[in-house]
């Protein structure tokens, strides 16, 4: 396979579409409002006890996976492999468009899933060995952007990768990524939420009230007049 040289990996911001488009809020936004719709759509859905039929979970996964594909390796192409000349129209109708494109697709995917699920897929997509890992997700997402900067930062010569060293690039970044994010979960996330819930509490129930005491049964004659004494 032909090496493939991206300048992206080694200066993102001399790419013009990194610094003119990749990093705008007005275009990364697109996906979240796309994921803010998509759960008021699951929760109507959930609600109205719809069911996806067998066709359409199969046309949803076949679709969507192939627009994801289909956009990243269009996009990678286009724009950011060389040599490519900036054009203003290109980034103008389709940078919005494709993440419109894919983060519709994956919603899509999401959505069936939350609904009635995909059978086998779904199961192994709810074992619980994925249940810390979504504990980290937010802190993963703040890291991770750094972390691939530091990376590309401290190679001193020129990307030339194929798909195998990509993806093994990939993994030890992502790894490097998430044990990032446990550390900043357990030293900054969970401190401060747990901050957050006895202040809440606090400022809800009063400094003063305390908790209701567990009912343990009916109490005896002799537990009652203890239980006067002390009031």
């Amino acid at each position: 396979m032909d090496q493939i040289f991206f300048s992206w990996f080694y200066d993102p911001p001399s790419v013009p579409y990194y610094v003119n488009f990749y990093i705008q809020s007005y275009t990364r936004c697109i996906p979240y409002v796309v994921g803010i719709t998509a759960s008021f759509v699951s929760n109507h859905l959930v609600e109205i006890k719809y069911k996806f039929s067998r066709f359409q979970k199969i046309f949803v996964f076949v679709s969507g996976y192939i627009a994801i594909m289909g956009t990243f390796l269009y996009v990678s192409l286009r724009f950011y492999a060389n040599p490519y000349q900036f054009n203003v129209t290109d980034h103008v109708f389709f940078a919005p468009i494709h993440r419109l494109i894919w983060s519709y697709c994956l919603i899509n995917l999401v959505v069936v899933h939350y609904v009635n699920g995909f059978g086998v897929i779904s199961d192994m997509l709810s074992v619980r060995l994925f249940i810390p890992l979504s504990r980290l997700c937010l802190s993963t997402f703040l890291v991770h952007i750094g972390i691939i900067f530091y990376t590309i930062s401290t190679d001193e010569q020129n990307y030339f990768g194929t798909i195998h060293k990509f993806f093994i690039t990939f993994a030890g970044d992502y790894l490097f990524s998430i044990l990032t994010a446990l550390l900043l979960t357990l030293l900054v996330e969970m401190p401060f939420e747990n901050f957050w819930k006895r202040l809440k509490r606090r400022v809800t129930e009063g400094p003063g009230k305390s908790k209701p005491e567990p009912f343990s049964g009916p109490l005896s004659s002799h537990q009652f007049d203890e239980k006067c004494s002390e009031k």
